[in-house]
């Protein structure tokens, strides 16, 4: 529900502000059944992001959707679709939180729903880890722990000891459901190989050697996988599992493709019973 009240009625809304001629906004509590969806003025229902929101849902956090009153006193949502979809699946009498808006055309809400979407600047993945980090979230938590116990910190901006990669700092915590401390026995191997540098930080060598750590823990000659590593500079690594993805890929493709070459490397020489299949 948009709302958690024992109260299934909204309460009365306050005074509401005049922004323009014959056009007035004010802050109200509505049934989210009773909202109405324009596709001329809306994006499409996407059913993977409503289900996202849904698996995260929190009453707490849902936010204020923007709606417009027209003139038949029907109520269109502007912005705030999907968190109306997840509402009503919880609760079918759930109350949202609603700016309203009267007095507006078709157009103008056409004009809105493009402001409130086209100038929202994203935040980074250096933003969801530091204010993760504030929030005492688990991932964000361990990410820090496992970077600092090696003097390494996580930054916007990557440097000999500041790691850059974020999303795939997160990515590998992730991978580590049972907290084997993956993350930073890939920085301390790779810190063994390269030295600290801003390209031993690389996001796409980060997760291979992760994904290498990870399917090979218990059979890993670590000694002999540092070696090995030292090779090829890692921008000949990353060139070689570029060459290895058909259009370049995305980064997880490239990682994959850069673990297998890790292996392949890692396997040469030895006998079958020693090789990581």
């Amino acid at each position: 529900m948009g709302r958690t009240t024992r109260r299934k009625t909204p309460i009365s809304p306050p005074d509401r502000r005049s922004i323009a001629l014959g056009k007035s906004k004010g802050f109200e509590e509505l049934f989210a059944a009773d909202l109405l969806v324009d596709r001329d003025v809306q994006r499409a229902y996407n059913a993977s992001h409503a289900s996202k929101l849904e698996a995260g849902w929190d009453n707490r956090f849902v936010g204020t959707l923007i709606i417009s009153r027209r003139v038949n006193g029907e109520l269109y949502i502007i912005d705030g679709q999907h968190r109306q979809v997840v509402a009503l699946r919880k609760d079918p009498a759930a109350i949202m939180d609603c700016e309203v808006y009267e007095g507006l055309s078709v157009e103008e809400e056409a004009l809105m729903f493009l402001h409130f979407n086209r100038n929202r600047k994203p935040p980074s993945a250096y933003d969801h880890y530091k204010i993760g980090l504030v929030a005492r979230l688990p991932i964000e938590v361990r990410m820090s722990a496992e970077t600092m116990q090696l003097g390494l910190e996580i930054s916007p901006s990557k440097g000999n000891r500041q790691i850059a990669a974020v999303a795939s700092c997160r990515r590998i915590v992730g991978w580590d459901v049972k907290e084997t401390g993956l993350l930073r026995d890939t920085l301390m191997y790779l810190e063994q190989a390269f030295g600290a540098k801003p390209e031993t930080w690389d996001a796409i060598m980060l997760q291979a050697v992760a994904r290498f750590i990870h399917h090979f823990r218990a059979r890993v000659d670590y000694d002999r996988l540092v070696e090995k590593l030292r090779t090829k500079h890692p921008d000949e690594w990353q060139a070689l599992a570029m060459m290895g993805v058909k259009g370049g890929g995305g980064s997880l493709n490239r990682a994959v493709a850069l673990e297998r070459l890790i292996k392949f490397e890692y396997n040469k020489r030895l006998s079958p019973a020693k090789k990581l299949v």
